[in-house]
């Protein structure tokens, strides 16, 4: 559903993923700022000097010091923030100990990620394929599997905690299974990524991660909890954007009116008034989910679409 709200989010969205997975950004920009590169011509590329510096001067120092070591630091300009939940998809904090306080999270599924069971053509895909992806996907056929390896089927997520005993610490599966939050592939470094990227390129933190939410909820490469997490260090203290683990974390998703660069207003009733009047209430298949919420949340999914906004919300400060 939330696909159809961010339009051309989409197609940036696919080539900020392009910058995560080549590593071409770090490689330029770790040539060309030791080489002297003044902020004109970061600017000249799209790029927010200030951002950009402040985590070179992270990446420079995490380099400089022994392999071993660069797990405690920041050894790509990615790397997420010391506070971020993406730190427990792998063994830490330091890798190198034996043991680690914590083992990763998941592990990667051998030989390689399992293919998708859904078609083409299947209800699930909202908005459905475009003509053009539905040609690269399926060639002349009319309707095919498709070509897709979500993450839900690329990892095994273990049930280990973030302390090893005798001082035990409950790990994620055990808290997610507390909430009684949906799991896929666990706390999501996709988004953590791309908000970083999207931060050096000035853009709303707030509204790449709604872009992430359209995007991997419905190619089921993460469940909506995992998305939330792996963006959450990089979300406003105030406002209602962070998570407390309660069901006000739905509302999180977009807890105001976010103004954007060109002075337009995005307000949260759009978003609200799209996916609880639009699809929950408004739809079939919409209506078959929400019939599962108890009287509780039932009455909160509700209240999205129904409260005035808080405090309009501006964009980022660089």
């Amino acid at each position: 559903m939330l696909r159809s709200l961010v339009g051309s989010e989409m197609c940036i969205r696919d080539r900020l993923y392009l910058l995560t997975e080549t590593k071409w950004l770090d490689h330029v920009l770790l040539t060309g700022l030791p080489s002297g590169w003044d902020d004109t011509t970061l600017l000249q590329l799209g790029l927010v000097p200030a951002v950009v510096r402040s985590r070179y001067a992270l990446v420079n120092r995490t380099l400089s010091l022994p392999q071993a070591k660069h797990y405690n630091g920041f050894p790509s300009f990615c790397y997420p923030p010391f506070d971020s939940w993406v730190r427990f998809d792998f063994a830490g904090p330091d890798e190198s100990s034996t043991p680690p306080q914590w083992l990763g999270v998941r592990v990667k599924v051998k030989p390689h990620c399992n293919q998708t069971t859904l078609m083409s053509d299947d209800p699930l895909i909202q908005p459905p394929l475009s003509r053009a992806e539905l040609q690269y996907q399926c060639g002349v056929a009319a309707r095919c599997r498709l070509q897709w390896w979500p993450g839900s089927l690329c990892y095994t997520l273990i049930d280990t905690p973030f302390r090893q005993p005798p001082q035990e610490v409950a790990g994620y599966l055990q808290r997610t299974g507390a909430v009684d939050w949906r799991v896929a592939a666990g706390p999501s470094g996709s988004t953590s990524d791309l908000i970083q990227i999207g931060r050096m390129l000035g853009m709303d933190e707030r509204l790449v991660r709604i872009g992430m939410l359209a995007w991997m909820i419905g190619t089921r490469d993460h469940s909506m909890f995992e998305i939330l997490l792996g963006g959450d260090a990089y979300m406003p203290l105030s406002g209602g954007w962070r998570l407390n683990m309660t069901l006000a974390d739905f509302g999180s998703i977009m807890s105001e009116d976010i103004k954007l660069d060109g002075g337009e207003l995005f307000k949260r009733s759009e978003l609200w008034g799209a996916v609880v009047d639009g699809w929950l209430l408004g739809t079939q298949a919409g209506k078959q989910i929400f019939a599962q919420f108890d009287a509780e949340q039932a009455a909160f999914i509700r209240s999205l679409s129904q409260r005035e906004p808080g405090q309009t919300s501006v964009g980022p400060q660089s």
